[in-house]
């Protein structure tokens, strides 16, 4: 009995061999399931989307390759050698998709298993195409290329990347190579994986087989998302999809096929002959049958599948469950990953960095790594060993590629679900004042943190999305003086920001990266102002919205961003230098933020009267409109028809009205009234809420605003407006309303506005507003990006999605590498609120935006992010 309790408990040490060929070693009992060992692995590498990897093993006698079974004793695995155990963690499922991988740090490790299956021969392609490959990958190491560092292709032969990797192979690397200057090393993991997916054996793993009747050699059937596949000699002989499989199951060495009869045409058969509908195959040996089995089985229900095979047992056995074998796939599907990712990306983002210090163990200078093994002890009911194993937290250094030293304190500091955030005020100047500091904390000389240390990091990641939304509008530009240097700053940020984990993120690299951005713009400030001061007015709205956008910009930085940094730093001790540096920037983007100021009124007032003359039929350009003072929508009184809604546009010289034509054609004038004609007056109709009269050559305009506070504008506009007026030269008759003639034709014509959706004009129109030229110059100054869960209408689901609020409207974007917006939404006339118990949201950080029955509710990933987008969509809504 002792024996058999002694057997029991001795524990195992397992060596893990990574994606970067370094090596950890997990200590377990033999008689724990392999399941400890896997979430072990996924706990070092903080890895979320885990589904996508496994652990594999080989049988030293046959050679044949198994998953390790994460539901069965390490002592009952099939093939698994426990005096020396020796497992590979490696990807198990390719996803078709790379763009469905939501975390970067799982396609940094997915391009990891690119280049080993490269190395391996695994990935059979042509040498232009491995070139190419091999090109991301050198990108992503070495950085870009340049022509002092890399005069010629010698630098590459410190890599070893496939097996005929000669000079002219070299060359072709270092041709491709110079192609991709400006990528960072996640857009070369990126670009890798899509070129990748598009080769015929990305993620294909082979088993020899052969024919039932041992006709054809060198058979090999492998196993993707889209069926079973057989080849010979790199040839595709037989492609069974999964739709058309009706069952799998193996007997002895034989693997059986059985499909649909009406859709099988087998390699040898023609379609005028009969065929059997069950295809046989023969493997080496029955543990190597049964091996490809359960990997088909598990590759179906991952891809195939909605939710776990379990839930839906009796539909599923059919297809994948043979008699004598109760294996059945037990991870999440595909879509059930997915949209767990969805439902807990914030939560994700507040508990745990994306890229954790794995990442930076993994770092892309493989050559350069230091590697140590980590020990850790772990019991049969899941939990770390500790007490009498007193050499728990011993750590092992010798010889091997890569760094994967990561202490259980740390990884439980990073995960523990009883991190709580410290909450923060909004001053009544817009400026967040952090929580002062706990009397009990004293930070030591190793952990210099903020009281709340996701301020400083989320401001800067602020900074950053801001700066992306930026670069993608100036690439519209003609300008390329700003679109180096904006993109400079971008890849600036950029390197600073996503290299370094949130959770490790530390008062200093903040400094530094500040100090980094005073040098910027003391080298580049006299560009800048250069730059802007050339900024010229063109007719082209989208040309005006794109130099706008940089104007606001320095305006940002200038107020919204040093406001936060100074406001956060006056609760840090050792933050003096931070507030020296962020007063330094303060004085060198203030010439910069002078000549904005300079220039919004300018830009705004040329940009609208763009597109009042692009939306409104029947304006010319002779005509002297004068500067913009208020537009939005009245009712004008007509005796046969009652009120009727108009758009009204006054300027310093006009006042113009008329009505919506269509949604593709816009507005029709109807008068145009000189302001030196005009007297304003008030109303005697009583029946008449909110009305108010103007004359001109003694006809009489009975008009009604929506409310008594717009009436109240507008009549205060007019009557300044008017006192101001001067004698025009007009070609227009100036002793009654104007009226302008317009051909129905000419309008169908008119070429359409590429901002009708987001223009104000069109808002104020179906939303019945009414806005002033200041409230616009108020208003769009206010900006602010980043990535927020939009909640599904019609389910529990979140989608995410990167926002960008500029001119008063929001953009949806995939990802901030998206040049075109899938939806917009303009929020004049929306109202900013927090939802109420009644609303039924139970997620943290969630707001929703209202207009009358339309309600939206997003998601942020922090308070900081949550309590800013708050801040910045009220300021803009609330005036209006």
């Amino acid at each position: 009995m002792s024996n058999s309790t002694s057997s029991s408990q001795k524990m195992l040490g397992i060596r893990v061999i990574l994606l970067d060929e370094s090596i950890t070693i997990i200590q377990a009992q033999r008689q724990a399931v392999g399941r400890i060992v896997f979430n072990e692995i996924i706990k070092q590498l903080n890895i979320l989307e885990s589904d996508y990897f496994g652990l594999e093993y080989t049988e030293g006698s046959t050679g044949t390759t198994y998953w390790l079974n994460l539901d069965k004793k390490l002592s009952r695995q099939v093939g698994l050698n426990l005096n020396e155990p020796v497992l590979k963690f490696c990807v198990k499922f390719y996803t078709p998709d790379p763009s469905l991988l939501e975390e970067e740090f799982t396609r940094y490790l997915f391009s990891l298993q690119i280049k080993q299956d490269l190395i391996n021969g695994d990935l059979v392609c042509n040498d232009n195409t491995a070139a190419l490959l091999i090109s991301y990958l050198v990108q992503a190491e070495c950085g870009d290329w340049n022509e002092d560092d890399y005069p010629d292709p010698s630098y590459l032969k410190t890599y070893k990347f496939v097996a005929n990797q000669d000079s002219e192979m070299e060359e072709r690397i270092r041709d491709n190579h110079k192609k991709h200057v400006g990528q960072s090393p996640s857009d070369a993991d990126l670009h890798l994986l899509e070129t990748a997916r598009r080769t015929e054996f990305y993620g294909l793993k082979f088993q020899q087989v052969k024919d039932e009747s041992g006709v054809l050699p060198n058979l090999r059937m492998t196993s993707s998302c889209n069926g079973i596949l057989v080849y010979q000699n790199n040839i595709k002989l037989s492609h069974y999809s999964w739709s058309k499989i009706r069952k799998m199951s193996f007997k002895r060495k034989k693997f059986l096929i059985k499909l649909y009869k009406d859709n099988f045409f087998g390699p040898e058969t023609s379609q005028n002959q009969p065929s059997e509908s069950i295809i046989e195959y023969i493997f080496p040996n029955r543990n190597s049958c049964k091996s490809y089995w359960k990997k088909c089985i598990e590759i179906y229900s991952f891809f195939k599948l909605n939710i776990n095979e379990e839930k839906v047992k009796s539909r599923s056995k059919s297809l994948l469950s043979a008699r004598g074998s109760s294996f059945r796939y037990t991870g999440r599907t595909q879509k059930e990953m997915i949209s767990f990712l969805r439902d807990n990306f914030m939560k994700r983002s507040n508990g745990a960095a994306k890229r954790t210090e794995m990442d930076k163990s993994f770092g892309r200078s493989s050559s350069m790594r230091s590697a140590t093994v980590s020990h850790h002890h772990f019991e049969d009911n899941n939990s770390v060993a500790t007490g009498h194993h007193s050499h728990s937290n011993v750590s092992t250094s010798y010889s091997s590629p890569g760094n994967i030293q990561k202490s259980t304190t740390s990884r439980n500091d990073s995960d523990s679900p009883d991190d709580e955030e410290e909450d923060e005020t909004l001053s009544p100047t817009g400026t967040l004042s952090p929580v002062p500091v706990s009397p009990d904390h004293h930070p030591s000389t190793s952990d210099q943190r903020l009281p709340d240390p996701d301020w400083f990091f989320y401001a800067l990641r602020e900074l950053l999305n801001t700066q992306r939304n930026i670069t993608n509008q100036l690439m519209n530009l003609d300008d390329t003086v700003m679109i180096n240097l904006s993109t400079q700053l971008l890849k600036l940020l950029e390197s600073n920001l996503e290299s370094i984990p949130r959770q490790i993120w530390e008062l200093t690299n903040g400094i530094n990266l500040v100090r980094l951005l005073l040098k910027y713009f003391q080298t580049n400030n006299a560009t800048y102002l250069i730059s802007l001061t050339s900024l010229t007015l063109d007719n082209s709205t989208e040309s005006n919205y794109n130099k706008l956008s940089l104007v606001y910009y320095f305006i940002y930085l200038h107020g919204e961003f040093c406001k936060i940094i100074l406001s956060y730093s006056n609760f840090n001790t050792n933050s003096n230098l931070l507030v020296q540096l962020i007063n330094q920037l303060i004085k060198i983007l203030e010439p910069l933020t002078l000549k904005c100021n300079d220039l919004t009124p300018v830009f705004e007032n040329q940009l609208k009267l763009i597109e009042i003359m692009t939306e409104v039929n029947g304006i010319t350009e002779n005509m002297e409109l004068g500067d913009l003072v208020r537009f939005g929508i009245l009712m004008k009184f007509n005796s046969k028809l009652g009120l009727e809604n108009r758009i009204f546009i006054l300027t310093t010289n006009y006042l113009l009205y008329g009505s919506r034509v269509s949604s593709a054609v816009g507005f029709r004038l109807h008068g145009l009234l000189p302001l030196v004609t005009l007297k304003l007056e008030s109303s005697n109709q009583n029946e008449l809420p909110n009305s108010f009269s103007i004359s001109t050559g003694g006809k009489i305009l009975l008009l009604s605003a929506f409310s008594e506070k717009s009436k109240e504008a507008w009549m205060a506009d007019m009557d300044i407006t008017i006192r101001r007026a001067e004698p025009l030269r007009s070609t227009l008759t100036s002793n009654g309303v104007g009226s302008i003639p317009c051909n129905l034709n000419d309008i169908a014509a008119k070429p359409l506005s590429n901002y009708r959706l987001n223009n104000m004009l069109h808002v104020c129109w179906h939303r019945n507003l009414t806005i002033s030229f200041k409230q616009i110059c108020h208003v769009t100054k206010y900006t602010i990006s980043g990535y927020l869960l939009r909640k599904f209408k019609n389910s529990a689901g979140w989608q995410k999605l990167f926002v960008t609020f500029n001119h008063v409207c929001l953009f949806f974007y995939k990802s901030h590498e998206d040049k075109t917006p899938l939806a917009t939404l303009p929020l004049l006339g929306y109202k900013i609120q927090v939802p109420t118990p009644e609303d039924g949201i139970t997620k943290d950080f969630v707001f929703k935006i209202t207009f009358k029955n339309h309600i939206y509710y997003f998601r942020t990933e922090s308070p900081f992010t949550f309590k800013r987008w708050i801040y910045v969509l009220t300021q803009a809504t609330n005036c209006i």
